[in-house]
């Protein structure tokens, strides 16, 4: 029973991260669409981003 509780804590960690990289990723891609529609060049600026 703990085994399973530690594993769903530790699937449920791993999908907090996976959703912060989504938003992120998405993020960036709203960015690059805004900047297009406005004729502006898209420079990404994010000290944080994901590798």
């Amino acid at each position: 029973m703990a085994d399973q509780v530690y594993y769903q804590i530790q699937i449920l960690a791993a999908l907090k991260e996976i959703h912060k990289e989504l938003a992120w990723f998405r993020a960036r891609e709203e960015a690059k669409d805004k900047a297009q529609r406005e004729g502006l060049h898209y420079t990404p600026h994010a000290p944080h981003a994901p590798e």
